[in-house]
């Protein structure tokens, strides 16, 4: 079987070959001759131009054919693709939620840290106070003072 290159380096010299077998002809003086020739000549460069036609027609078949297994699995990635999509779409949202309820039960504690904290200076501050009022109340007016 004939490859591509050879069929185009053949027909590149068709005209050099088709001049010589001319020439050749002529130069016997049989114009039945060159007839037959020129007509073999034809003939051969026919067949080889179905060859090439052949040849790029079945390539061009199975680059389409390529393509179209192409085009499925791309539909098919394309399929798969939109359910996963929106399943990571729906997870990275509960996801969201999750970490956004964490903040606020993280900021709820931090205010509960941040109370508590005030609560025990005020229960260090009313402590004085009720040690100010006994001294008050037992007339201990000095050492109220401290």
């Amino acid at each position: 079987m004939q490859t591509k290159s050879n069929i185009f380096s053949a027909s590149g010299s068709i005209e050099n070959s088709l001049e010589a077998m001319i020439m050749t002809a002529l130069e016997r003086g049989n114009g039945q001759d060159v007839r037959k020739e020129i007509e073999n000549s034809i003939e051969q460069r026919s067949a080889q131009f179905a060859t090439i036609c052949r040849l790029h027609f079945d390539d061009f078949i199975d680059q389409a054919l390529q393509v179209f297994e192409l085009s499925e699995e791309t539909e098919m990635l394309r399929n798969g693709i939109g359910p996963a999509a929106r399943e990571l779409n729906d997870y990275g949202q509960d996801l969201l939620k999750v970490i956004k309820d964490r903040q606020d039960h993280l900021r709820a504690l931090q205010n509960v840290n941040a109370t508590l904290l005030i609560l025990n200076q005020l229960l260090a501050l009313l402590g004085e106070y009720q040690r100010l009022f006994q001294f008050l109340e037992q007339k201990r007016y000095f050492e109220s003072m401290r």
